[in-house]
């Protein structure tokens, strides 16, 4: 009892890995120790805060603190999402021009560890069927239709071709 006695803050090493020193008014580094044991020496460590943003035009980067789990409500729908002609929305990637991404609710619950920025993923549509239909005249004046079938790229030009004179 009687002696002075100090708390020193952590080396920046021995800080826990997600928080920093924060010179809080209730910090007490230095004091008297006395008889009743009541010397209470206090530093405090915040909890570090980090930057989720989303690149979709007019989503605003949402503040989160270290350990803290990516909310539901903060992640863009799907359809706030501008999707490209002839693509479909994949999910969020960590970088951009990915083809293949992460649904929001896979995100949601993702515990924060430091900023990062989320980028749309985009996928080809897949091909989808389309016809191409030849009509002959009957004798009668109407058409009779021969049509085929074929699987495309959405987006691709394709052409109808003529048949040849010796095919009708």
């Amino acid at each position: 009892p009687g002696n002075t006695v100090t708390m020193d803050k952590l080396a920046e090493a021995d800080i826990p890995v997600g928080f920093e020193y924060y010179a809080h008014a209730d910090e007490k580094t230095e004091g008297v120790v006395e008889e009743d044991g009541s010397l209470v020496l206090k530093v405090y460590y915040n909890r570090k805060t980090f930057t989720v943003s989303f690149d979709v035009p007019g989503y605003a980067p949402k503040t989160y603190k270290y350990g803290e789990t990516l909310k539901l409500e903060d992640i863009p729908e799907d359809n706030e999402v501008e999707v490209p002609d002839y693509k479909q929305f994949m999910g969020s990637a960590t970088e951009p021009d990915k083809t293949a991404g992460t649904s929001r609710e896979d995100l949601a619950g993702t515990e924060i560890t430091d900023g990062i920025s989320f980028y749309p993923a985009f996928g080809d549509l897949g091909a989808v069927t389309y016809k191409k239909i030849y009509y002959f005249e009957e004798l009668d004046g109407s058409y009779k239709a021969d049509e085929e079938e074929f699987s495309e790229i959405p987006g691709k030009t394709v052409t109808m071709d003529m048949l040849p004179v010796d095919e009708i």
